[in-house]
């Protein structure tokens, strides 16, 4: 039985003494199903597994692992990991994670929230400040390709009604114009919209 009990304890040093992707490999070989290990070292482990994740860049599995993890940490009462706060600590990769992947909606609102509960972290500061360049260039891109459809659909209409509607069909020839036009004014506000936008940014 001590016998037992010093090799699972190897497996916890052998563990740590491992970089972060072969701690995935070990612990998905030898910890994961191992009902000897000692109950706080596999908790230990679990959480060192998460960060393992995102630290190689796995961040779908991250994500996917990572709720059940944080779970873990809030009914286990689990405060710190490596001398950091374990909880804050994931919350912040998990919203990197999102991030990274290009999620920024999701990453944002997980940021904010971390930055309300610590508004002097620099560090949360600057990852939102990056997501919110982010929201606003996808933002942009949005408006662009709207703006270009309005347009191109009002041309559309036009030349249909020049080609087609009022030689052939000319009862619908006013209700065609005017969607025209309205279709081309909500162009052209979101374009005015666009310009002030970036004058605004440019000079203040």
């Amino acid at each position: 039985m001590a016998d037992r009990q010093r090799n699972v304890s190897d497996l916890y040093l052998r563990y740590y003494a491992l970089d972060f992707r072969e701690r995935l490999a070990f612990f998905d070989q030898y910890i994961k199903d191992n009902p000897l290990l000692d109950y706080e070292e596999r908790k230990e482990i679990r959480i060192d597994n998460a960060i393992a994740l995102f630290e190689i860049g796995r961040y779908e599995r991250f994500l996917y692992q990572v709720d059940a993890v944080i779970e873990m940490v809030v009914e286990e009462n689990v405060y710190t990991h490596n001398g950091d706060d374990i909880f804050l600590t994931l919350l912040f990769k998990k919203a990197a994670a999102h991030y990274n992947l290009g999620e920024m909606e999701a990453a944002n609102q997980i940021v904010v929230q971390l930055i309300r509960m610590d508004t002097a972290n620099r560090l949360y500061k600057w990852l939102h400040s990056k997501i919110e360049k982010n929201l606003t260039i996808e933002s942009d891109q949005r408006s662009t390709l709207i703006t270009v459809i309005c347009f191109a659909t009002a041309f559309s209409i036009y030349l249909m009604d020049i080609f087609y509607i009022e030689p052939f069909l000319y009862r619908y020839h006013e209700i065609s114009m005017l969607l025209a036009e309205i279709i081309f004014c909500m162009g052209s506000i979101l374009l005015l919209f666009r310009f002030f936008k970036m004058a605004k940014a440019r000079y203040f």
